[in-house]
């Protein structure tokens, strides 16, 4: 009898979990919280079983052959099934779980879908509440001694500074910068307004977008 790598069959068990946030009878806040433990098993998956499945591809010839499972092979269904969660867990959040929460009043908006007066608030927002928590860090040739933290959420900006002669841009530099999601006291930010009204909806913004429209 064929039997399943353990890292495909946990993988599989991964997705019985996104199963039940697709399920439209499973009450929605429990759906979210699917979502999240969906995403949080496969970054402990990825910590451990991948890292460990790419130790292995590194062993010497000799060593690999004597293992039950080709490690090269193994590792590329891995990554092909991820690649395939990871698409199902998006349409599954875009196209459900979002449109469910809209029509429960909550709106979770983006950057580009805040108005004008919003886009100004968020802006004070940031200047009052978020930008002394942030320690942005430019990638340069120090790159090897920069440590990461576990389990932190980070953002990439690119920049760019025109030159006055030529109006080309210079060579972007990468700056590197931690999303302050424990200092800040959460992950989201509710945006002021009708919410819990019946002048409008709950509508909320993530800090990643926050800390994107003012850092523009």
């Amino acid at each position: 009898m064929k039997t399943l790598p353990r890292d495909l069959s946990w993988l599989r068990f991964n997705a019985r979990v996104l199963q039940e946030a697709q399920c439209p009878e499973v009450p929605l806040l429990e759906r979210l919280k699917f979502l999240a433990i969906f995403s949080s098993n496969l970054d402990e998956f990825f910590k451990v079983r991948v890292a460990t499945l790419r130790r292995l591809v590194k062993l010497k010839k000799k060593t690999r052959s004597q293992l039950q499972a080709k490690p090269k092979r193994v590792l590329a269904e891995v990554l092909a099934e991820v690649h395939r969660q990871q698409e199902e867990f998006g349409r599954t959040y875009r196209e459900q779980v979002l449109p469910a929460l809209s029509a429960a009043g909550i709106q979770l908006l983006s950057a580009e879908e805040l108005t004008e007066t919003q886009h100004a608030w968020v802006q004070q927002y940031f200047e009052k509440n978020v930008r002394d928590l942030l320690s942005p860090v430019v990638l340069d040739e120090t790159l090897h001694q920069l440590f990461l933290k576990d389990q932190a959420v980070y953002l990439t900006f690119f920049l760019t500074k025109p030159l006055a002669k030529t109006k080309k841009a210079e060579a972007e530099r990468v700056v590197l910068m931690e999303l302050p999601t424990k200092r800040h006291g959460g992950r989201f930010v509710a945006l002021p307004g009708g919410a819990g009204t019946a002048a409008g909806p709950h509508q909320v913004l993530f800090l990643d977008d926050v800390v994107r429209v003012g850092a523009a």
